[in-house]
């Protein structure tokens, strides 16, 4: 997990009132799993939370699905069409209609889960819009490390769609 992230469970830990997140036991080489315990919201909000919990974890698999073949496309692209590397867009409006709802959905549920959801929401929306923005300038950067390595073992170098079906997994 990131630092950041960890600063925001930590965050959350710390307000007032019972756990409102669980950690599941890691082991050495796997990070904590961080999981909403709505055992410990009220009883009203628990409920409304589990349709917002479900809306957020469908969100980013759509988003990981959506990513993953445009990222493929435009790093093979990369290799013998570099002018055309960054032509396709990653991100759409029914994209970014979907995160406005499921925000809506959190900010109806309230509380410290619904800081992180929203917090999630917009960090993988802001990271899909930072390669989407600079693809070509981070292809460039990789190649003159890396030459010719955009697909390391047969997956993007810039893995966004793993990482976001990795969190939203942890949501779920």
């Amino acid at each position: 997990m990131s630092r950041a992230l960890e600063q925001i469970v930590e965050t959350s830990r710390s307000l007032a009132g019972p756990p409102l997140l669980s950690e599941a036991a890691s082991t050495p080489r796997a990070p904590a799993v961080v999981r909403l315990d709505t055992a410990a919201l009220p009883a009203n909000t628990a409920a409304d939370a589990r349709p917002a919990q479900q809306e957020l974890v469908v969100f980013l698999r759509a988003l990981a699905d959506t990513l993953e073949p445009a990222l493929l496309t435009a790093l093979e692209r990369a290799g013998h069409a570099w002018d055309q590397v960054d032509a396709a867009r990653l991100l759409d409006d029914a994209t970014r209609e979907r995160a406005a709802r499921v925000i809506g959905a959190w900010r109806k549920v309230g509380g410290a889960p619904a800081m992180l959801a929203v917090l999630t929401v917009h960090a993988a929306l802001d990271l899909a819009t930072l390669v989407d923005r600079r693809l070509a300038s981070l292809v460039r950067l990789r190649l003159r490390s890396v030459p010719d390595d955009l697909l390391p073992g047969g997956r993007p170098f810039l893995d966004v769609a793993r990482a976001l079906r990795e969190t939203a997994r942890r949501w779920s």
